[in-house]
Formats: C-alpha cells, sequence, structure tokens
C-alpha cells in the first residue's frame, strides 16, 4: 500500500499537467485575470493553418513545457489569422514577423518580452525561464543599450523586439550599432538576421543585401517581398527622406519598376514640384496612370486638384473612371468639383459638389468635407 501510495504521488504533479498548457477562452479574460493574480501573460502567436505551429504543439503538451507556464503564467493562444488576433496586433501596435511567436505581458499590457521559438522542448522553455527570473529579457535592452552593451547577441534581439513593438526610431540606432560592429566575414550569411531586423531601407544591411540579393540562397519571390516590405517602410517611416527617384532606379530591377512606380509616384512628384520641375511630377504621374483602377486614378486627381496642377490632365484621368464599370461616384462628383474651382468656374463647381453630397447622404458617407468645400465657394 506504502509503495502504491507514494507512486501515485510522484505522478500527480505530471498527470495536472498532462493535458499540456491551460489557455484562457479569451484575450480580454486572460489580460484580466493577468492583472488580478499579478501574473505575466504569455501569449502565443499562432495559426491553425502554420506548418511550423503544428509541430509545435507537441511540445505545448509536454509535462515540463505545461509545468512552467501553468505554474507560473496566465496563457492564451492568439490566433493570427482571426479577427481578434488582427485587432490586438493593431491596437497593440505589434509587427509580428512570423509565427510561432512568443510574447509576454503585464497585465496593463505592456510588453515585456519577446522571442521566436522552435519544437523543442528547450526553446519553448526559455523564454518563459528568462521572464521568470528576470534575466536578460527585453524590458532591460534600453538599460543596457545605454550603458554601453554592443554584443551581436544583444544588439540581435534588441533590434528584433524593436520591430515587433515598431519602434522605428530605437531600431534604427540599433540596427545601425549592430552594422557598425558586425563581423565582415558574416555579412553573406546575415540574410535570414536582415531579414528579421531592418525596417526601411536605410541602414548597412540593407544597402548590403541590395547588392547581393542574388546571394541570399532565397526565391526570387521572397526576395521580392522583403524589399518590398523595406520600400514600404521608408515611404511610411519617420525618416526624413527626399532621394526618391534613386531608390526607384535602385529597387526597380528587383521588385518590379512598375510596382515600385506605383508605390513611389506621389513622393516623386512632391519633391519634383519643390524643385520647380511640374514637367516632370507630371510625366511621372502620366506613366503610373497607366496601370491604375479608377480608385489610383481619382487618388491621382485629388494630389493634382490638391496642388491646382494640370487640370487638363486631371480632365482626362476623369474620363476614364467615368469609363470604368464601377467607381467612388461621390469622390468623382468631388474631384470634378475641384477641378471647376481650380479653372475658376465656381458655379460648376457647386453643380458638381451638390451631386457628390445627394451621392454621399444616399450610401450614407461622411459629408464634412463636402459641406466644407462648398462654404468655401
Amino acid at each position: 500500500m506504502k509503495l502504491v501510495l507514494r507512486f501515485c504521488f510522484v505522478l500527480l504533479p505530471f498527470l495536472g499537467n498532462a493535458q499540456g498548457i491551460k489557455w484562457e477562452k479569451s484575450l480580454h479574460a486572460a489580460f484580466a485575470k493577468a492583472k488580478a493574480e499579478n501574473k505575466v501573460l504569455f501569449v502565443e502567436f499562432y495559426s491553425p493553418t502554420c506548418p511550423h505551429c503544428k509541430k509545435l504543439s507537441p511540445i505545448l503538451n509536454d509535462p515540463t513545457v505545461a509545468g512552467l507556464y501553468n505554474g507560473n503564467f496566465v496563457n492564451y493562444a492568439l490566433d493570427v489569422d482571426s479577427e481578434e488576433g488582427r485587432n490586438f496586433a493593431k491596437k497593440a501596435n505589434l509587427e509580428v514577423y512570423g509565427i510561432p511567436y512568443f510574447l509576454f505581458f503585464r497585465g496593463d499590457g505592456t510588453l515585456i518580452h519577446s522571442r521566436e521559438v522552435s519544437a523543442e522542448v528547450a526553446s519553448v522553455l526559455q523564454p518563459g525561464k528568462m521572464v521568470l527570473e528576470r534575466t536578460y529579457t527585453a524590458e532591460f535592452y534600453p538599460k543596457r543599450f545605454a550603458s554601453g552593451e554592443r554584443s551581436e547577441n544583444f544588439l540581435s534581439h534588441y533590434a528584433i523586439f524593436s520591430r515587433v513593438k515598431k519602434d522605428s526610431m530605437t531600431n534604427f540606432k540599433v540596427v545601425d550599432a549592430l552594422w557598425s560592429m558586425y563581423p565582415v566575414e558574416k555579412r553573406e550569411a546575415s540574410w535570414n538576421l536582415f531579414k528579421k531586423i531592418s525596417t526601411d531601407t536605410e541602414n548597412g544591411f540593407a544597402r548590403f543585401w541590395l547588392q547581393n540579393h542574388k546571394k541570399s540562397n532565397d526565391t526570387p519571390e521572397n526576395v521580392k517581398a522583403q524589399f518590398t516590405r523595406l520600400l514600404h517602410g521608408t515611404l511610411f517611416g519617420p525618416r526624413k527622406f527626399e532621394n526618391w527617384d534613386q531608390l526607384a532606379a535602385e529597387y526597380g530591377p528587383i521588385v518590379g519598376q512598375k510596382e515600385v512606380d506605383a508605390l513611389l509616384w506621389e513622393k516623386r512628384t512632391e519633391v519634383a514640384w519643390k524643385k520647380g520641375e511640374d514637367h516632370k511630377a507630371l510625366q511621372i504621374a502620366q506613366n503610373v496612370s497607366k496601370q491604375f483602377d479608377a480608385g489610383g486614378l481619382l487618388y491621382l486627381c485629388r494630389v493634382f486638384n490638391q496642388k491646382g496642377k494640370n487640370p487638363e490632365a486631371v480632365q482626362q484621368w476623369l474620363k476614364k473612371v467615368a469609363a470604368s464599370p464601377t467607381y467612388n461616384k461621390v469622390e468623382y462628383f468631388y474631384q470634378n468639383a475641384l477641378l471647376e474651382k481650380n479653372r475658376g468656374n465656381k458655379d460648376q463647381a457647386k453643380v458638381w459638389v451638390q451631386k457628390a453630397l445627394t451621392s454621399a447622404k444616399a450610401t450614407k458617407a461622411s459629408t464634412t468635407e463636402l459641406e466644407r468645400f462648398l462654404k468655401e465657394l
């Protein structure tokens, strides 16, 4: 009897975690529980269709893994493809570049650590242990950087974390620091690191791989996707940047000239206008207009109408919109109104804006901008 009891006693801790990590039923409930119990919330970013996530699933059911996470954290598995996943990533301002991915939050929503993992027990245990021991976790990265720490391992993790948090200015500093100390002999092996840390075109890793992308051993589709992402980062990021023509010339052969032109046309026309090169701005717009649908053409009209530039070109673009099978009638009427105002035809502009207002009210669209424009007339 004593032997049986002792055997049962030894098994109890493992039986308690035999079903793996215990997941909360909703993210809201998970955050509330973490805050109430003063625990850290562990969130696994995953997708039901992700092959790597499926490989990880048995590891999450390992008794040792379950014991660590069930005993010390509140846990939630977040499907990145779900509405909840998309909304949370947007609200928390997160850019998780791959899955499965582990993130750790305080109950108030503060992200304190993140780490990519592989389908190995040690890999899954490591980030949890780091958070519990408060050793080398991301919450201490800023102090370590400010104190002068510049190891390759630290800077790599800090660069990744700053990208996940969408902290662009920190990312720029850390990536620059990493590039400045990165061994020359390792650069040709840095493609995977580059994909994880770079957020725009303006860093040493991006410039190196721009010249050496054929050495990446990646597929042309993946190479194109990475450089397209960097173009978006430069286009919409916080850096001040003016040399859009050069960027278009450099990235066109990799991303595709049409795609680059479609991305950068507005910035390039703005620079041309600043330099007094109206003819160049129009040429850029005319070239890109050939690949635009009705929505793109209407936005082109808006940009030129707001500048009061090239009414003849705007009129031609509007004619193409009108010939399209479907288009935004409110915006179409409004751009016609702006065109007529720029030509000095206020009465005709009023006719067009009234059409826009009627259409907007019929479709329950906003009329604020239209009403303000009408008052200005």
